[in-house]
């Protein structure tokens, strides 16, 4: 609970002080007080898509070379650093 508070804190004094925090498209950070398993997140979104017809099945994989690229280009990062950006490591 305190490291969530103390990141709350930090993203606050940097808006104050006029900086421009990254943050996702909608400006939402997932912030946990203690570990996040990545895995059953990616599958309760994967099976979530999949009840809205997003996708065609809920299957979870690891992403390929090509889609690890497409990501890092949409992050604005280099390839290497993808799987910590959107895993949290």
């Amino acid at each position: 609970m305190v490291d969530t508070a103390k990141f709350y804190l930090q993203l606050l004094k940097s808006i104050l002080e006029g900086n421009q925090p990254d943050h996702s498209r909608n400006g939402i950070y997932l912030i946990s007080a203690g570990s996040v398993i990545w895995d059953d997140l990616y599958e309760s979104i994967a099976k979530a898509l999949l009840k809205r017809s997003v996708v065609r099945d809920d299957s979870v994989m690891l992403a390929s070379g090509e889609t690890r690229q497409q990501m890092a280009e949409a992050l604005g990062i280099p390839a290497s650093s993808v799987e910590a950006k959107i895993s949290g490591k």
